[in-house]
């Protein structure tokens, strides 16, 4: 038994190690092959395929907390959790069917790279700055947040698969999403692609699994 559990806990530490050096060799490769302009980093040259991008943006918008927090929150509140996932449902489908298309068709004529810059982009000059700097202040400090949890989230899974403090925990994963960030961008050459894709369905299988494994009854 000792010799299962210690053999596990090397795959562990083993996969981890494979996966963290995987991402950031693809990050240093798109680095090589990136434009050196700002809507080549900010939005892969608005070239990213549709079911690459709906993969990158679920993950992302729901992350730490589905992978997670879900799990939790099922496992105290049972089948009833359902309706939140019946709410993100109905809310994303509403948004990418009306929303984000005109979205992106207006950032697209305004040249507008991000959200602030789209929202003062009807705006006279003189009248821009104020409001620009504002909203980026604003989305700084949810971003912050969002990454500050995504970090905790990490580290407790570390904490529990690899008996890591929580501490160096985020620590590792704030330099991990450094390194990065400053040699990648929206990474989606066709390598990617199916590194991205085949993980994140890795990841729904799981997260499929335990929580029907939570919902079985006792």
């Amino acid at each position: 038994m000792f010799a299962l559990l210690h053999c596990n806990i090397h795959m562990l530490i083993f996969s981890f190690i494979f996966f963290i050096a995987l991402m950031l060799c693809i990050g240093l490769i798109a680095a090589s092959r990136s434009k050196a302009t700002s809507q080549d980093y900010i939005l892969a040259d608005r070239n990213v395929g549709p079911f690459a991008t709906a993969l990158s943006t679920v993950s992302t918008c729901h992350s730490g907390f589905m992978f997670i927090g879900m799990i939790g929150f099922t496992y105290r509140f049972g089948i009833s959790s359902i309706w939140m996932i019946i709410g993100w449902l109905v809310g994303d489908y509403i948004a990418w069917r009306w929303v984000y298309p005109k979205l992106r068709n207006t950032t697209e004529a305004t040249k507008s790279l991000t959200l602030p810059e789209f929202v003062v982009s009807h705006l006279a000059e003189n009248k821009r700055k104020i409001l620009q700097i504002t909203l980026a202040i604003i989305v700084f400090i949810f971003v912050s947040l969002y990454a500050a949890a995504q970090l905790i989230a990490g580290s407790k899974a570390l904490g529990i698969f690899l008996n890591m403090p929580q501490e160096w925990g985020i620590i590792l994963g704030g330099c991990i999403v450094l390194i990065y960030s400053i040699s990648g961008k929206f990474i989606f050459f066709p390598l990617y692609n199916l590194i991205f894709c085949f993980t994140l369905y890795l990841i729904y299988l799981n997260i499929i699994f335990l929580e029907s494994f939570l919902l079985m009854p006792k």
